[in-house]
């Protein structure tokens, strides 16, 4: 990345809450016990996410990431805090409701969970279904309205030469560009993605990160990413939050995060 790009993330990153407007995703006190456990998985949890910025979630195994971003979409209902997404409190909403306003945040997995005897352009298609209904696109028919936009998102991904392939034929970096391109589809403000480039090499990792930083700097689309690999985070977040022992241990510009502050995290608690 050269000096300029750091310079103007370290620029974003100054910027008041009130130079960018409203959050997209705003976590407030969230805590999260599952039945039976001694101690909670996230206690009053914190973090904001706005528009055009990618934020990236560091901490050991265990210390509650991908619950927390299992919270922020209601996949898990938290214990108690809110999770705030263009204006309404998710936790406070349930069936359609829930459902319409889930939309605004797409979720992307470690693994792409791409249907494997589809097509890419199907499996993208997709991600739309939720604002079509009637019997044919219950029994599976693809609108070709959906079709045509799961094209684009694949051209935005630059992933249009594998439309007609089957997902199973996919490499795991173009699986995962492909699941991003679907969740795309949604027309999100914000994606989520948790541990996007675990499974991946790393050529196809730092292509990943580099579309999900694109995707925030030209789509304008807020970002919250979960990694396990903290010299990914220092090259394209834009802000990093540590999160150990379930609370969240900072929340810095990238260009502040110092590896003091990194190996902090990973270090026994015992």
């Amino acid at each position: 990345m050269s000096n300029g790009a750091t310079r103007t993330r370290a620029q974003d990153a100054a910027r008041t809450g009130a130079d960018r407007g409203a959050p997209v995703v705003e976590i407030r006190g969230l805590s999260k016990r599952f039945d039976g456990a001694s101690r909670r998985v996230l206690d009053d949890v914190t973090l904001s996410v706005w528009p055009g910025e990618l934020v990236v979630l560091l901490g050991p195994n265990g210390c509650g990431k991908s619950t927390m971003l299992r919270c922020a979409v209601r996949l898990l209902d938290p214990t108690s805090g809110s999770v705030t997404v263009a204006g309404s409190d998710l936790a406070a909403l349930s069936g359609n409701e829930l459902r319409d306003r889930r939309r605004q945040v797409a979720t992307i997995f470690q693994h792409g969970h791409l249907v494997a005897r589809r097509s890419a352009l199907a499996n993208v298609a997709c991600g739309g279904l939720g604002r079509s209904r009637g019997l044919r696109v219950a029994a599976g028919h693809l609108p070709a309205a959906e079709l045509r936009h799961g094209m684009e998102c694949l051209a935005r991904v630059r992933m249009t030469h594998v439309a007609a392939r089957r997902a199973d034929s996919l490499s795991g970096g173009e699986a995962q560009r492909v699941a991003i391109a679907r969740a795309l589809s949604q027309r999100p403000q914000t994606l989520m993605a948790d541990e996007p480039v675990a499974s991946l090499d790393p050529e196809a990792a730092e292509s990943v990160m580099e579309l999900l930083r694109d995707l925030a700097t030209r789509d304008n689309l807020g970002v919250l990413c979960v990694l396990h690999q903290p010299e990914l985070a220092l090259r394209f977040a834009d802000r990093i939050a540590g999160l150990r022992a379930g609370r969240i241990a900072f929340d810095l510009p990238a260009n502040v995060v110092g590896a003091e502050a990194v190996r902090a995290l990973y270090q026994d608690e015992r």
